[in-house]
């Protein structure tokens, strides 16, 4: 109440009680369920900072189960049973390891659903619905039964160890380590706690992407903390230490999450053609780059890493590698804080904003002609395994279907961008007369002039034109050194004349 204002608590635990708050915020996550269908991303979105460090939890127990009980009804009741049968199923619960049994039918409130399958009218739109209900046993199922899985499992090295985790009546019972293994394990796998803010979930549910998540991930963060403190020492923001027995679980889980993810784009970085950024104050920071497309495989860290990097140094470094203060129409901390924020926004509320700004989120105008209506409808209704899909065949104004395999990873979770800057578009045709050399550096204006006159790179600066009200991607600094490039190619033209 602190947060949203006593009158808006009242107003929204009266409406909880006739139903009608449940039935809103179900209609308004419909456009993210549907986003969230079609595909089998649990594994990595959500998955695999936890799984990482449990390899057969992961790979041999949840994924085959996530394939079975997505192409059958009898298979997910089987996996229910068998989660909720295991003889430390009330441990688990003691523990408050999340469980959501709705990908079995089970009628569950919408803030304890899972968030990208929080709508239950999304299961019932006809010809969609029968998908949308295997993509949400498909995702649901997994985290349920990775969670569990793991959960059993450290609770058997630790009985084994000789720890008491569940006799209150014998000695050096230990509680503790089941609080904070529940509270580990839901947070890895993406169900982070709101606070004080918990009682308006619904409402946070319906106005941003997935605020647990989101939450999620810096709470990670908050794990790695308190690695260094003792054991129940508080400390602001942090929190408190951990138990001995439950710092060698964070400690083995983020190291695996992240030495595993550090060698997977440490090897790529030597295939020819792929390029890895590390700074953090870029947008691509972490990422693994081959050609136009970009794999992210950091389970939704990464753009919590780079906001706290900019918000850190109030710099970032846009996408022609120069490094800016970070300004805006606010101005710096806040307008970072401002547009990280922003680009959390669930489609309904992210919509609201757009209409409100004229333009999305990343800068396209909004219009009201055939096109824009059609492109912003699939943009927020589409599968993002759908649009994935589309963006790997459709570039450079021309579809090639052999670029589909590209967008296979995000069906599995991980995170595919597939898209052309101007300068990389320009950069590319200029290596086909210049190999290994970048558009600014060629000197020959005869040769610039045939670059600049390339059908593709006009198709997308009318691409561009269209969409942002400009002709150009560029950055500022570049085209301030585009035009020192004319000016001494000017200087060495006037030479050879006097």
């Amino acid at each position: 109440s602190r947060m949203f204002g006593s009158d808006l608590a009242e107003g929204l635990a009266k409406l909880h009680q006739t139903g009608m708050m449940e039935t809103f915020m179900d209609a308004a996550s419909i456009p993210r369920t549907l986003s969230s269908s079609y595909d089998f991303s649990a594994p990595f979105r959500q998955g695999w900072m936890l799984g990482a460090g449990h390899p057969r939890q992961f790979w041999v127990e949840a994924t085959p189960a996530m394939f079975k009980v997505a192409f059958s009804k009898k298979n997910a009741f089987a996996l229910d049973e068998a989660i909720r049968s295991h003889s430390d199923f009330w441990l688990a619960q003691q523990a408050k390891v999340y469980y959501d049994p709705s990908f079995v039918g089970e009628v569950v409130a919408i803030g304890a659903r899972e968030e990208r399958f929080a709508s239950n009218i999304a299961t019932k739109i006809p010809l969609l619905g029968p998908g949308v209900k295997a993509s949400q046993r498909a995702y649901v199922g997994f985290l349920n039964k990775l969670r569990h899985d793991v959960f059993y499992n450290i609770v058997d090295g630790w009985r084994s160890a000789g720890l008491n985790i569940d006799s209150p009546h014998l000695p050096n019972y230990r509680p503790e380590l089941l609080e904070q293994l529940g509270h580990h394990i839901n947070i890895l796998t993406g169900r982070g706690t709101l606070g004080s803010a918990e009682k308006f979930a619904p409402l946070l549910n319906a106005s941003f992407f997935a605020p647990k998540f989101t939450m999620s991930r810096f709470q990670a963060l908050t794990q790695a903390g308190k690695l260094f403190l003792p054991e129940g020492k508080k400390v602001p923001i942090i929190g408190e230490g951990l138990a001995p027995e439950m710092k060698k679980v964070v400690a083995k889980d983020l190291v695996s999450w992240f030495g595993t993810n550090s060698m997977i784009l440490g090897l790529l970085s030597f295939l020819p053609g792929v390029t890895v950024e590390l700074d953090p104050r870029s947008s691509e920071f972490g990422k693994g780059k081959i050609g136009n497309v970009r794999f992210d495989f950091w389970s939704g860290m990464q753009p919590v890493a780079v906001y706290l990097a900019r918000l850190t140094t109030n710099q970032i470094k846009d996408s022609g590698g120069f490094v800016k203060p970070a300004g805006g129409p606010v101005g710096g901390r806040v307008d970072v804080t401002g547009r990280f924020a922003r680009s959390k926004a669930s489609p309904l509320f992210g919509a609201a904003s757009d209409l409100n700004d004229g333009e999305t989120f990343l800068g396209a105008k909004l219009r009201w002609d055939a096109d824009t209506i059609g492109r912003e409808a699939f943009e927020r209704l589409a599968p993002l395994s759908i649009q994935d899909v589309k963006d790997a065949m459709w570039q450079d104004g021309s579809l090639n279907v052999f670029g589909a395999p590209r967008a296979v990873p995000a069906f599995f979770g991980i995170g595919v961008q597939i898209y052309k800057t101007t300068n990389e578009l320009r950069d590319e045709i200029t290596q086909e007369y210049r190999p290994g050399m970048r558009f600014t550096d060629i000197t020959d204006a005869e040769l610039r002039q045939k670059i600049l006159d390339d059908d593709r790179y006009i198709n997308k600066l009318e691409e561009n034109k269209k969409l942002y009200g400009t002709g150009t991607d560029l950055s500022a600094e570049e085209q301030i050194k585009e035009a020192f490039a004319k000016i001494e190619i000017a200087k060495a033209e006037a030479a050879t004349i006097f």
